[in-house]
C-alpha cells in the first residue's frame, strides 16, 4: 500500500522510508564506555532518506543494499534500491556533508568518497558509476520529486 514511515533513532538521526520500502535494522547498538555507536541497517528495496544526527568517534552509521554499501558521517543522503531491466541497482546522492559518503560496490569491492552534492549508482553486475555532481537545478528537481511523493502519501493519510 502506499505510506511513509518516519524512523526517528536516540542522536537525532531520522530515516524517512517512501512506500513499498523494504528496510531491516540489523544492528543498533551503544557503548556507554566509550559513547560510540553502530548502526548497520540493511535497505533491501525501495527509498530511503538518511538525516544522520551526530556521531561520536569510534561511531558507524552503515546501510547496505543488494548492490552497494554506504557508509557515513553527519550527513543526509538518498538511496534508492530498485531494479531497471531486471538488474538491481542502488543509487545514492549526498545532500549534505563534511566527510562524504563512502559508497561501495558490493560484488567487486570498488569504491568512491561521494562529496556533498554528489552522486553515484551501483549496479549487480559490479558496475559503480564515478561520482558526479548535480547542479542546482538537478538538485531541486531531485528533491522535490522525493517531497512530493512524500506528501502526496501524507495528503492520502491526512484526507482519508
Amino acid at each position: 500500500g502506499e505510506g511513509t514511515c518516519v524512523l526517528e533513532m536516540e542522536n537525532h538521526t531520522r530515516l524517512t522510508l517512501q512506500a513499498g520500502t523494504i528496510l531491516q535494522i540489523d544492528r543498533a547498538t551503544f557503548d556507554r564506555l566509550t559513547e560510540s555507536r553502530a548502526t548497520v541497517l540493511k535497505l533491501d528495496m525501495g527509498r530511503l532518506k538518511a538525516k544522520i544526527g551526530k556521531l561520536s568517534q569510534g561511531s558507524k552509521f552503515e546501510v547496505l543494499t543488494p548492490t552497494a554499501l554506504a557508509a557515513v558521517r553527519g550527513t543526509i543522503f538518498y538511496l534508492d534500491a530498485g531494479t531497471a531491466l531486471g538488474k538491481l541497482f542502488t543509487e545514492l546522492y549526498v545532500d549534505e556533508s563534511s566527510g562524504g559518503v563512502t559508497f561501495r560496490n558490493t560484488k567487486t569491492g570498488d569504491e568512491f568518497l561521494i562529496p556533498k552534492f554528489g552522486a553515484s549508482t551501483a549496479f549487480q553486475d559490479g558496475g559503480l558509476l564515478a561520482p558526479r555532481f548535480m547542479n542546482e537545478n538537478e538538485r531541486k528537481d531531485f528533491i522535490d520529486q522525493w517531497e512530493s511523493a512524500v506528501n502526496q502519501v501524507l495528503g492520502q493519510y491526512i484526507h482519508s
